[in-house]
């Protein structure tokens, strides 16, 4: 039996040997170099506190799929205030949308990260 593979895309940026030293989780042009805490996108850093880190990766290797409230609760370490998480999602929609990324909200399934496509009025 084998393990399913995470829908992000996780892909070593050196040679094997060096696997250790980075790791980088990307998804089109967002870019999240795990070891050094950076996200980039269209080549510019984004700067994230370290619980909008913890749920944009969640987010990003969640793929298409809503990632439920109380994961990215675990993964912020709020327990005590739950509340937090909208506030932190909030900032993290106002960062990403000038690169045309969005959260979209399910109601009881979670959050999910999309890249929006715009539309073409041209005909």
């Amino acid at each position: 039996m084998s393990r399913p593979k995470p829908p992000c895309d996780i892909s070593p940026t050196q040679p094997k040997s060096q696997l250790r030293k980075t790791l980088v989780v990307s998804c089109g042009s967002l870019n999240m170099d795990m070891l050094r805490r950076r996200v980039e996108i269209d080549g510019e850093t984004l700067h994230l506190s370290p619980r909008e880190f913890s749920v944009l990766y969640l987010l990003l290797c969640g793929g298409s799929t809503y990632v439920t409230q109380t994961a990215l609760i675990r993964a912020i370490e709020t327990q005590e205030n739950p509340k937090a998480l909208p506030s932190i999602v909030s900032r993290l929609r106002s960062r990403l949308r000038p690169y045309g990324y969005r959260i979209a909200t399910a109601r009881g399934a979670g959050y999910r990260l999309e890249k929006v496509v715009p539309l073409d009025t041209t005909w």
